[in-house]
């Protein structure tokens, strides 16, 4: 994409950030708050803020490398039709995966998206 004032390119620069692990942390935090005294909406939004989900871990294997790729779902139960997979252009099994065919095409799109 281009900035509103001037059109200049704008390019998705990624920053350090201080980040919090809250799903390691998500039963303590949930047994909590039994012991508070809030509102129930409170409690409500506290709740599906921290977001526990229960599923369970998946693993694809490729086809062109010895490394899979791991999932988290929700509905284990929708796998049997998995018929292919999609990866973030900028996931790390992007480059590993993709063919030196390939190469010119995929890294133009990366170059394109990361930049919207």
């Amino acid at each position: 994409g281009k900035s509103e004032r001037g059109g200049y390119p704008v390019v998705r620069t990624p920053l350090r950030q201080w980040v919090l692990k809250i799903t390691e942390y998500a039963d303590p935090l949930l047994d909590g708050l039994n012991n508070l005294e809030w509102p129930t909406g409170t409690k409500v939004s506290q709740t599906e803020w921290i977001g526990k989900s229960f599923g369970a871990s998946i693993i694809f294997e490729t086809l062109k490398s010895a490394e899979n790729i791991q999932v988290f779902t929700t509905r284990p139960d929708t796998l049997f039709g998995v018929t292919h997979l999609v990866l973030a252009p900028e996931h790390p099994a992007v480059s590993m995966l993709c063919g030196a065919d390939q190469r010119a095409e995929v890294d133009t799109y990366i170059n394109k998206v990361i930049s919207m």
